[in-house]
């Protein structure tokens, strides 16, 4: 692709999240490999797949919009992605626009990039704007959670097109794609948005108006970025020393080996190259990462720079997603290529009840030649960031700040545990089969009296007091989601170790035990208790 320079004058850009920054005056000359969807001046890019969004139709509110009338991103947008929640009776057989029988794969690399987990949120916050007449129907269709047959649903979707599309949408694969697509949104007086999965509940991932950073094409590093720390040769060559600073983090943590992750990865992409790294010559699986409850969650965007949950791979052992960050890789609004990391650090042996060292200082390096190829990058230490932020902000602020919000995460390392075994408790299985929960409990006496059992046995299992003898092995169980009242049923729990899942099945026991008496009075057999 022929190489393309532009120079640029200074104007605001809105990141994802709400951040605003003036830039200054910045120049992009590299080769990239751009893949633009929409109007502009990026004469290098290539719209995919025959699309060309960013075309606008002046309509009236009230007009029912035939699909050659729809712009041309609303149509694709129709064409790709409504297919499959319209497949599913939208929310006749899936509650919330949720699916069941389709996947968020499906959707995410989709030609346009325009889809995203969640229908209504190709409208801005989710929601069909209230002042248009025309969305009137479908807004009473999201109130009664889509009760409408398809076809009717659909026909209001037609009337309402989404508000919430991107002016363009960048398929970024190379770090001089992103910063192009920066220096272009600068040119043009846009703002940004960056999407990897589209799993953002608040419709973030897409912004109208926006430039839209698509990550899902971007370079891939898990599968052969696992590196085991001591296997580092010495002395280290000027090639590893990064990897080295890296290592001697994790090493201050207890950790043994690290992950590079990139940032258009998603958990399944990470957790498959963990699982299988060194299988099938080991006969057990090695290391165990912290991620995500979902394979297509992204792994280095909105998911960790939102905190990072993961309840169903340690967090209540190792920390949340934000833990686990050993560096982090960027370019940031300005168009500038990081990447920064602690320093230096406490000795968290000294600090009472703390599992990792406290960071002191973070220090970070600059790329002086972002170009396409990652063997000709140069990095060099900085601390001039042509911004009103210091590394030390950023370690912080990107770390569980919001998605997206201080510029695009190209990669990240992240810590690696020794692996423990994992067995998990699928639907409460253990809860969810006693009849009593199913069927036999018909009194509302009955009904407030399981609740308690579960609420108490909840509150006390997974936040034991000091002289509980089940508070070690509490921490080895969790979950992504925990329905408080048992009669609502889902979610799974996850235990991990040799005895943790026995421990949690007795302690179990020992609560239904305790209200035996009780639940016979209100109408349950011995048969049920």
């Amino acid at each position: 692709m022929a190489s393309h320079r532009m120079r640029v004058t200074a104007v605001a850009v809105l990141f994802a999240a709400g951040v605003r920054q003036f830039l200054a005056d910045g120049e992009a000359s590299e080769s990239c490999h751009l893949q633009l969807h929409g109007k502009g001046e990026l004469k290098s890019a290539k719209p995919v797949g025959g699309l060309t969004l960013g075309e606008e139709t002046e309509t009236s509110g009230d007009e029912e919009m035939e699909s050659d009338l729809v712009p041309n991103r609303q149509t694709a947008w129709f064409r790709e992605c409504v297919p499959a929640f319209s497949d599913e009776g939208y929310g006749l057989k899936a509650p919330s626009l949720n699916l069941e029988n389709h996947s968020s794969y499906e959707l995410y690399l989709k030609p346009s990039g325009l889809c995203q987990s969640f229908l209504f949120c190709a409208y801005q916050g989710c929601t069909p704007p209230k002042k248009r007449k025309a969305c009137a129907a479908l807004q009473e269709d999201q109130i009664r959670e889509l009760v409408d047959a398809p076809e009717k649903v659909t026909a209001h979707l037609r009337k309402c097109p989404p508000d919430n599309l991107p002016f363009s949408v960048v398929k970024a694969e190379t770090v001089a794609d992103i910063i192009e697509a920066v220096e272009f949104a600068k040119h043009t007086g846009r703002s940004i948005s960056i999407k990897v999965s589209g799993l953002n509940y608040a419709g973030s991932s897409l912004f109208y108006g926006s430039v839209n950073i698509n990550m899902a094409n971007y370079q891939k590093y898990s599968k052969s970025n696992i590196i085991e720390c001591g296997t580092l040769p010495e002395p280290i060559p000027t090639s590893l020393t990064n990897q080295k600073a890296v290592c001697d983090l994790a090493a201050a943590r207890g950790k043994k080996a690290v992950v590079r992750v990139g940032g258009g990865e998603n958990w399944n992409e990470v957790y498959s190259a963990v699982y299988w790294y060194q299988l099938p010559t080991q006969t057990t699986r090695r290391y165990l990462v912290v991620g995500g409850s979902a394979g297509t969650i992204s792994a280095a965007g909105g998911w960790l720079q939102g905190g990072g949950l993961s309840g169903t791979t340690g967090m209540r052992i190792f920390g949340i997603g934000v833990d686990q960050v050993l560096e982090i890789e960027m370019v940031l609004s300005n168009g500038k290529h990081v990447r920064f990391m602690p320093s230096t650090w406490t000795n968290h042996s000294n600090v009472t009840g703390k599992i990792y060292p406290q960071t002191l200082t973070v220090s970070g390096e600059c790329n002086q030649n972002p170009v396409a190829d990652e063997s000709k990058w140069h990095w060099e230490p900085c601390d001039d960031l042509g911004l009103p932020v210091t590394f030390k902000d950023l370690w912080f602020a990107v770390r569980g700040g919001g998605g997206g919000t201080y510029g695009i995460v190209t990669s990240v390392y992240y810590q690696l545990h020794e692996q423990v075994s994992q067995q998990l408790l699928l639907d409460y299985y253990f809860v969810y089969t006693l009849p009593a929960v199913l069927s036999s409990c018909t009194q509302e006496a009955c009904h407030d009296l399981v609740r308690s059992l579960w609420l108490n046995f909840v509150r006390d299992y997974f936040h034991p007091k000091e002289e509980f003898p089940w508070k070690d092995d509490s921490k080895f169980c969790g979950t992504p989601i925990l329905n408080l009242d048992i009669f609502l049923g889902g979610g799974t729990i996850y235990c991990h170790g040799e005895t943790a899942i026995f421990t949690f099945v007795g302690v179990w026991q020992s609560f239904v035990a305790g209200y035996q008496e009780a639940l016979k009075a209100v109408g349950l057999s011995e048969e049920d208790v």
